[in-house]
């Protein structure tokens, strides 16, 4: 004999198998129990940040817990913008009654730029479907440091009325930034 949860719901089911040679019968009490698939994944939800052209962010976790019989799992991912962004290291697998399987979860930040990419981590298990929301964040570089010093900070002109133009005073700008351009302008 051989029993199929397939068609069945969670529950417990009997039947009487009746075996008979003859006039001679005998009976055989089945119980069956179908229990209902328990799986749950540790994380609600997961946020990824990184500066748009640098390595990619750290990896994250989340886990496969099962708190029920045996069964089959399968995991895949789901980008709503920016391509192929989002992976996790495993497919599929079995877990065991009280069994923990680890997914690793990674973003790819070599083919989009700053802006907010949101995806999501789709984890079934029989008939039950966990979604994981992801939030990949890639910021712009820093803008550009912009600096200047002086030599001094004030120049001192004396000069007689009438007596023509002073000497000549010399300063020295310094660029303690970024490369960039400067201009000055003379205000009263």
């Amino acid at each position: 004999l051989n029993a199929s949860a397939l068609q069945l719901g969670p529950g417990v089911y009997t039947a009487r198998v009746s075996l008979m040679e003859g006039t001679s019968s005998v009976q055989v009490l089945v119980k069956f129990m179908v229990d209902a698939p328990c799986f749950h994944v540790s994380t609600q939800s997961l946020v990824f940040s990184a500066t748009e052209g640098s390595g990619n962010p750290a990896d994250q976790s989340t886990w496969i817990e099962n708190c029920g019989s045996s069964g089959t799992w399968y995991a895949s991912t789901v980008t709503d913008n920016g391509g192929d962004w989002l992976h996790v290291d495993k497919s599929n697998g079995t877990l065991d009654p009280k069994g923990v399987q680890q997914l690793i979860v990674s973003v790819s930040n070599d083919k989009v730029k700053r802006g907010v990419y949101t995806g999501r981590i789709l984890v079934a298990t029989g008939p039950t479907l966990s979604i994981i929301p992801v939030t990949f964040l890639v910021q712009p570089h820093d803008p550009p440091k912009e600096c200047l010093n002086l030599s001094n900070d004030e120049l001192d002109f004396t000069i007689a009325q009438g007596q023509g133009e002073s000497d000549a005073q010399s300063l020295t700008v310094g660029n303690c930034g970024d490369k960039g351009r400067w201009s000055a302008n003379i205000a009263d």
